[in-house]
């Protein structure tokens, strides 16, 4: 995912699970507010595509336990499943196994 830095406004690109990320242009490190990733990830998730909600799972998946992320990449996790005609089981029982599900 590509935020903007702070310093420059180049891009600054978040790895999945990861808060903080680097701009390409001057090469400040940077950590992006929990609030920032949310409210793009909600954003994200409104748009209700196959793209959309794998870019919001993984945002959702850099700030666990903040406000009802948890909840909302278990939505996001279980309308993708629908998209693709396998549930919320299917996608559990992949991860219980040790495997990460396809996203």
């Amino acid at each position: 995912m590509i935020f903007r830095c702070k310093i420059c406004g180049g891009p600054v690109e978040l790895k999945p699970d990861e808060t903080v990320g680097i701009c390409r242009d001057c090469g400040t490190k940077q950590e992006i507010e929990k609030s920032v990733i949310y409210t793009e990830a909600e954003t994200l998730a409104l748009q209700d595509t196959e793209e959309s909600l794998e870019q919001a799972i993984l945002l959702y998946r850099s700030i666990p336990g903040w406000q009802d992320a948890n909840k909302r990449y278990i939505d996001c996790r279980t309308r993708l499943g629908q998209m693709r005609g396998k549930g919320e089981s299917a996608w559990r029982k992949e991860e219980e196994a040790g495997f990460e599900a396809e996203v």
